[in-house]
């Protein structure tokens, strides 16, 4: 009897792991998300104060990288 209960120990540990990792997959994307959003949100911006400049995406998202938003 004392295997079962190391055999369900194990099945549920490995349950929970793959529950934590697919949430944590799940809180990655949706930060990912946000983060596109505001990269778009700020390139509309430029777009709209600094008309006929060439500013380039990548640019924008570098700068976005190197001083992110602090709550």
């Amino acid at each position: 009897m004392h295997v079962v209960d190391d055999k369900a120990s194990i099945a549920e540990a490995a349950a929970l792991k793959k529950a934590e990792a697919l949430k944590a997959k799940e809180i990655k994307k949706a930060l990912g998300k946000i983060y596109r959003e505001g990269v778009k949100k700020l390139i509309g911006i430029c777009v709209e104060k600094m008309p006929g400049t060439l500013f380039d995406k990548f640019y924008v998202d570098e700068l976005v990288k190197k001083f992110p938003l602090k709550d």
